[in-house]
């Protein structure tokens, strides 16, 4: 095997430590290559408050994206409304197949959904007090029923603390519940912020 390669640039043959690994143009003419594209972008290294959106070719402020550490920006290469967009047009593509996954991974991993159903029932039973008004609480239950019948929405009975929270942990009493949507309740999680 040689130990030499002629660069596709500048068409002279160099050693093999002159190349990154796969690459056909040696490191000085790629060194080159860059420093060119980012004397001829100057403004854009000068002054790095907007970008243009790859999507809608729209010129915006660093604010209207997503973080992604792995990009040279630190930036999504498109703006928080396409990646939304885009996110929401491709979501029902992969929806029977997300099912599949999820329905397969239950199916596999039952011993961790035991051990996460049991570890929140006995947090449940652990936080429920003596003195809980339990046929209030079923009463709060019931209605979340009657109101995700009544408007055709997911309905969750929230904990206002949550049961397992990182700085708060509440009980399951009939004054620390709520009916809220679904989707709110998925969004908030174990979170509660102090107000």
């Amino acid at each position: 095997m040689s130990d030499v390669k002629v660069c596709k640039k500048c068409g002279v043959a160099k050693a093999l430590t002159e190349f990154s690994k796969g690459k056909a143009v040696c490191k000085p003419c790629r060194a080159k290559k860059g420093r060119d594209f980012r004397d001829s972008n100057v403004s854009t290294y000068i002054n790095p408050t907007y970008k243009k959106c790859g999507s809608c070719d729209e010129v915006k402020t660093y604010s209207e994206f997503r973080r992604k550490s792995d990009t040279r920006d630190g930036y999504q290469p498109y703006c928080k409304e396409c990646a939304n967009r885009i996110s929401r047009d491709k979501r029902p593509q992969y929806a029977d197949r997300q099912s599949a996954y999820n329905k397969q991974w239950a199916r596999s991993n039952r011993d961790k959904r035991t051990f996460t159903a049991s570890k929140r029932r006995a947090a449940k039973l652990q936080r429920t007090a003596a003195w809980a008004d339990t046929d209030a609480i079923k009463s709060i239950y019931a209605e979340a029923r009657r109101l995700q019948k009544v408007l055709g929405i997911p309905m969750h009975v929230d904990h206002v603390l949550p049961l397992q929270g990182e700085l708060v942990c509440g009980l399951h009493v009939e004054s620390n519940l709520q009916v809220i949507p679904a989707i709110l309740n998925l969004k908030k999680s174990n979170k509660f912020k102090v107000q």
